[in-house]
């Protein structure tokens, strides 16, 4: 037997059930102004897990099952303007691409001005669309802050990108041992080469080797902490003052020289 108010019962889960949303498509494009309310109330916008975001999320995703263009403006809202970490952005990122064509024009600006872009960008290379503004607000972003400007260049998802990328990635390798923000740093622009199509077994052997480094440099230090307080303890143990800053950079120091 169908509820009465099948909208009502969104507020218990961020997917519906098939059999829920069956329901609501039955309502027809009517239930389009009421789902609209719950995708845009600022309540619903909270963490991931609360009644409010539960509501908002199973919104979108029926909205994107009925299709009426009329949701669109509530969906680029949602897109736009909820805190990047809500759910419901990346809710709102997957329902507008099935709108097709009818999004371009609405979400278009955001991508070539506004501060979402990322995101915009990523529901427009979901439509097929390319624009040369957009594609130049990446180079930029790969030539100044290039972890950001490998994500966006995997949005957009342009092979022709993937030079720049990869121009990046040998800028940002060390020459000596790397820290562990080197690593992350060439993991994520070698992930985005690798998704944008591009073959790149070079690249991904370089983070590869770098990781064994890093580790390698990380069990050396261990091992000399160790030996390090080891020595401490004799020498502790003997009774000599093992507090003092002489003491114990003598005692470094001699350590770092026997292993080496």
């Amino acid at each position: 037997m169908a509820r009465k108010d099948p909208i009502s019962h969104l507020v218990r889960h961020p997917a519906p059930s098939p059999t829920l949303v069956r329901e609501i498509l039955a309502v027809g494009t009517t239930a389009v102004p009421r789902l609209c309310a719950l995708a845009a109330n600022r309540a619903g916008w909270a963490p991931e897990g609360t009644p409010h975001n539960n509501a908002a999320r199973g919104a979108i995703f029926v909205l994107r099952r009925i299709g009426d263009p009329a949701a669109i403006p509530t969906l680029v809202e949602v897109l736009t303007e909820a805190p990047a970490d809500s759910a419901v952005v990346r809710s709102a990122a997957w329902a507008l691409p099935g709108f097709g064509a009818a999004v371009i024009e609405p979400v278009l600006p955001h991508a070539t001005e506004g501060s979402r872009w990322i995101e915009a960008t990523e529901v427009l290379a979901e439509c097929g669309v390319h624009d040369e503004r957009i594609a130049q607000r990446i180079l930029a972003l790969i030539a100044t802050v290039p972890a950001v400007g490998a994500d966006a260049a995997r949005a957009y998802g342009d092979p022709s990108l993937a030079g720049p990328l990869q121009a990046a990635f040998d800028a940002a390798c060390p020459p000596g041992e790397p820290t562990g923000d080197d690593i992350q740093l060439a993991a994520d622009l070698a992930t985005s080469i690798v998704e944008l199509g591009v073959a790149d077994e070079a690249r991904v052997h370089r983070v590869q080797a770098m990781l064994d480094r890093f580790k390698a440099v990380a069990a050396g230090k261990q091992e000399e902490l160790a030996e390090l307080r080891a020595r401490l303890d004799v020498l502790d143990a003997a009774g000599i003052d093992v507090t003092t800053d002489a003491v114990r950079n003598r005692v470094a120091a001699e350590v770092v020289r026997r292993r080496t």
